[in-house]
């Protein structure tokens, strides 16, 4: 994977579409095998399988509706601001705000090492 790649704010639209649409292929080959993903009040994340088990294995993720508003990166580390829907226990519609930092690791070519997400539910 290119470096150079990865500089734009296309490669971290790419990067929440695939994992909002359930593009496993595409996020295992663009994650370093020790990723760590701190999603902001749950225990850290640590590894591709078990970050590929926790984005995937439940299929929450990928039955929600999602709007990235700002993309900002230098290159090596970015940020992606959005929100997303989805159905809540009762079958009503529940509407989050997100902010997703990512860190690279130039020695694997680009892929992303350390994920951190904030989540905060919006009062409709």
């Amino acid at each position: 994977m290119d470096v150079d790649m990865l500089r734009t704010e296309d490669f971290f639209r790419q990067v929440n579409e695939a994992f909002f649409s359930g593009d496993i292929d595409f996020m295992e080959d663009i994650v370093t095998d020790d990723i760590v993903w701190h999603m902001i009040g749950s225990a850290p994340i640590h590894g591709k399988q078990a970050f590929m088990d926790a984005a995937f294995g439940i299929g929450v993720y990928t039955e929600m509706d999602f709007q990235i508003d700002t993309v900002i990166s230098n290159g090596m580390e970015a940020a992606v601001k959005g929100t997303m829907t989805m159905p809540n226990k009762s079958g009503d519609f529940q509407t989050y705000a997100f902010c997703d930092f990512y860190r690279m690791d130039r020695q694997s070519g680009g892929k992303i090492q350390e994920m951190i997400s904030f989540v905060i539910e919006l009062k409709q």
